[in-house]
């Protein structure tokens, strides 16, 4: 068990060093290592399988949070565990302080790969990953959630540096559909809502607005991902951050989503073959309960790979980078 803290004070931060948890024992087996990430609701840890030797990830949330994402990050893990690109899920449990979720360990996210790559993938690059990462929504869609946080830093490469991408983090992910007693499949409402869930800059324009999201929104987030890949910046990036000149979260928000409603898909696709522009387009065209057609999205991203003689072979510009790195270290001097 996690040594209890002092509850006679206010609770630390999981990412305040007193809160370490490093080389503690989780389950009389996950030998716990170094931090590897941190979020908004708990901190991630690489760990140690003393039972086989590999290594894993424990993602850790203080028991006292009020909107326990990890709770429900679980319960859905439950539901798509087992999906190809979907992160296989060990162990979960509770020590006095913290509840935990055990699950393999996988590498590094496309946001760290894309700034490796000096913060420019190519074109065939983002065409490859265009296709893994729909069909990674597409599952998530057929077990009848939404991710609704998709962001560069939610999709991940395997640990050994394979040609896999895999989603992860969702602790903010939701049904949008029941089946009722009759064993209908009813649609979630659309209905304003009293806050925004997601990352303003990947979030469609409904969501920001503070609408129930659905599938469409999902997928529009996807296609700012792959805009931002291939343009290095969006539009409404420039927008300050909180803090800075007294803009508060509301109204860097509200500036967001601004710029974002009166930026066009033509105007935001400026410089990039007519495929992202139609993407964005027949995203936010959908009706909210509109099944949104996945096989009509990658064939917009495999029609620019056959006109541009692409090979798919998951060579992404960091393995290239790489595989260069390791040819010019071979080379006698």
């Amino acid at each position: 068990m996690l040594a209890r803290r002092d509850r006679t004070n206010e609770r630390t931060s999981l990412t305040d060093p007193s809160a370490n948890l490093q080389n503690q024992l989780i389950e009389k087996r996950f030998l716990v290592g170094r931090q590897i990430g941190k979020g908004s609701f708990g901190d991630v840890y690489e760990a140690y399988d003393n039972s086989n030797g590999k290594r894993v990830a424990i993602k850790f949330e203080d028991r006292q949070s009020s909107h326990s994402q990890l709770k429900n990050e679980y319960r859905v893990y439950r539901i798509i565990n087992g999906g190809i690109g979907i992160p296989k899920m060990i162990c979960d449990g509770s020590t006095d302080d913290y509840d935990y979720l055990v699950m393999e360990l996988l590498g590094p996210s496309l946001e760290k790969l894309f700034n490796h790559c000096r913060r420019k993938f190519s074109l065939k690059t983002v065409l490859m990953l265009g296709e893994k990462m729909i069909r990674r929504v597409e599952y998530m869609h057929q077990m009848c959630h939404l991710h609704r946080d998709l962001k560069p830093d939610n999709f991940v490469i395997d640990s050994e540096n394979g040609p896999e991408i895999y989603l992860i983090d969702f602790g903010l992910a939701r049904r949008f559909c029941h089946v009722d007693e009759n064993m209908k499949v009813e649609h979630v409402k659309r209905m304003k809502l009293q806050s925004f869930t997601g990352t303003a800059r990947y979030a469609s324009i409904s969501a920001q607005q503070q609408y129930t999201t659905s599938r469409k929104d999902d997928l529009e987030s996807l296609g700012y991902i792959l805009i931002y890949f291939l343009k290095t910046r969006l539009p409404w990036q420039h927008v300050p951050k909180v803090g800075s000149n007294g803009m508060t979260p509301k109204q860097r928000k509200e500036r967001i989503l601004e710029i974002k409603m009166s930026t066009n898909p033509t105007e935001l696709c400026t410089g990039l073959p007519h495929e992202f522009q139609q993407f964005i387009s027949y995203c936010r065209k959908l009706d909210f309960d509109e099944t949104p057609s996945y096989g009509y999205l990658r064939r917009l991203l495999g029609g620019q790979m056959e006109r541009n003689l692409y090979v798919k072979d998951w060579m992404y510009d960091w393995r290239v980078m790489d595989a260069n790195e390791k040819k010019n270290k071979k080379k006698p001097h």
